[in-house]
């Protein structure tokens, strides 16, 4: 199921979430035509298990830099293409700076789960999936009802189709649940996605509704 859109009006300018597209998306634009250049980024910036816990407090900012790095258009399309669909209301919801705040510390907890349970992997781990997750996660619960529009594949056909964001996030949280236990397991199953990490941008989600601080509906409605 692709999600092309949804239908839940937002009441804010989506400031940070727009400058969170136009980083990852221009950093990645930059670098496909500078090669070289974004192997060196890849080598100093991309969060490698192994090498954060041998030097912990000389990788840490690998721990938010990896978020804004990407293997290859389709790797940064599906992870915009998200980002652009639920990040506008999340932030909407949770104010600018609250927004900006969980959305780095999903992509920090996100690379801890996966650093933990695969610490001695010296794969490097790039992507705002993480963060993304979280994201993800947090308009599961504050918009339950609205709808999503995704795209289904009936046999050779692509038909557009509106689903309650519960229902639809809900499978999608599910199958990154499965997918980090295989990995877990072997690694090799993961093909090459970074599931433990998106569990921890989920767990973070679900904390920061249920703790963290947000916009109150009564102001957001008069924004």
């Amino acid at each position: 199921m692709i999600p092309i859109g949804d239908e839940n009006p937002r009441f804010s300018f989506p400031l940070v979430n727009s400058v969170l597209l136009l980083a990852n998306i221009g950093i990645f634009v930059y670098g496909f035509f500078h090669p070289s250049l974004y192997e060196d980024w890849m080598a100093q910036y991309a969060f490698v298990a192994g090498g954060f816990w041998q030097d912990p407090l000389g990788h840490a900012y690998r721990l938010v830099t990896y978020a804004f790095l990407h293997g290859g258009w389709l790797h940064l399309l599906g992870n915009m293409l998200f980002l652009y669909i639920f990040g506008d209301n999340v932030e909407d919801r949770l104010g600018h700076v609250s927004y900006l705040v969980f959305y780095l510390f999903s992509a920090v907890v996100g690379a801890l789960v996966q650093g933990v349970f695969l610490g001695n992997s010296l794969l490097p781990m790039v992507g705002a999936s993480a963060a993304i997750s979280g994201i993800v996660i947090a308009y599961m619960f504050f918009f339950p009802t609205k709808q999503v529009v995704t795209l289904l594949f009936l046999g050779f056909f692509l038909v557009p189709v509106k689903i309650p964001a519960f229902f639809y996030i809900f499978v999608w949280a599910v199958m990154q649940v499965l997918n980090s236990l295989l990995m877990i397991g072997n690694i090799s199953f993961s093909g090459g996605v970074a599931y433990l990490a998106h569990v921890g941008g989920m767990i973070v989600g679900v904390l920061w509704v249920l703790v963290g601080p947000k916009r109150s509906l009564r102001a957001r409605s008069r924004w």
